[in-house]
C-alpha cells in the first residue's frame, strides 16, 4: 500500500530517488511524480527480497502481483507531457491508461500461458489452470470466452485480433450475445445470492 499516495505532500523522513530530467523546474506535480517512482523503485526492492526469501524454501509457492489501477493523473499526466502520450487520440491508445503489469513467479517450475494483454476477471482462473488446480465450471467458461475476448474491462473490450471496442457500440455488435451470457453470470454469482447457482461456482475435482 505504501505506493497508494498521496504525494503531494513533504515528510522529513522522505526524499525523492528517482527524479524526471526531461523539466527545466520543478513543480508540486513533478515532486509528486518523482515521490511515486522513488516509492516504485522500494517496492521492487522489497519484492526483490521476498522472492529472494521463497526461492530458498523447498515447499511449492506462488507469488502474484499486480496493481489493479495506474496512478491518478496528477502522476500519469507529468509523464504523458513527456512522452507525448494522448489518450483522447483513440480508443485504443485510451485504454493504455488502464494496463498494469502483473507477475506470477513460483520455485517449482510451474509454466504459465503466454498472453501478451488480458483482463484481471480470467486471472484466477489462469492461475489455477496453470498449478493444475481444480476449476469451477464458472472458470472453466471464462477460459473459454478468454480465447474469444482476452480482455474485458469497463471501459471497453478486445477481441482476439487486437481491436477494442466500446460498450457503447458493441449494443449491436458480434460480441454481444457472448457478452450478455456473461452479465447474467456476474450478475448470479456477485448480486443474486437467493438465486444463486451454486454449483457453477464451487470447485469440482477434475
Amino acid at each position: 500500500m505504501q505506493n497508494h499516495g498521496g504525494y503531494s505532500k513533504d515528510t522529513a523522513d522522505f526524499h525523492e530517488t528517482v527524479l524526471l530530467k526531461g523539466y527545466s523546474k520543478s513543480t508540486t506535480r513533478i515532486r509528486a511524480a518523482e515521490k511515486y517512482l522513488t516509492l516504485i523503485k522500494k517496492s521492487d526492492e522489497a519484492l526483490e527480497d521476498l522472492i529472494g526469501y521463497f526461492e530458498e524454501l523447498d515447499e511449492p509457492t506462488i507469488v502474484v502481483m499486480f496493481g489493479d489501477h495506474q496512478p491518478s493523473d496528477y502522476i500519469t499526466g507529468v509523464i504523458s507531457n513527456l512522452t507525448g502520450y494522448d489518450a483522447d487520440s483513440s480508443l485504443k491508445e485510451a485504454q493504455k491508461s488502464y494496463i498494469v503489469p502483473c507477475l506470477i513467479w513460483n520455485n517449482y517450475g510451474m509454466d504459465m500461458k503466454k498472453q501478451p494483454l488480458t483482463s484481471v476477471n480470467y486471472l484466477a482462473a489462469d492461475l489455477l489452470e496453470a498449478a493444475e488446480l481444480p476449476l469451477t465450471p464458472y472458470q472453466k467458461y471464462l477460459l473459454k470466452m478468454q480465447e474469444k475476448l482476452p480482455v474485458i474491462c469497463a471501459g471497453a473490450f478486445m477481441d482476439a485480433n487486437g481491436e477494442y471496442f466500446s460498450w457503447e457500440e458493441e449494443k449491436t455488435g458480434a460480441y454481444r450475445n457472448i457478452l450478455g451470457d456473461y452479465r447474467i453470470l456476474q450478475y448470479n454469482h456477485l448480486n443474486d445470492p437467493q438465486n444463486r447457482v451454486y454449483e457453477l461456482f464451487t470447485r469440482q475435482n477434475r
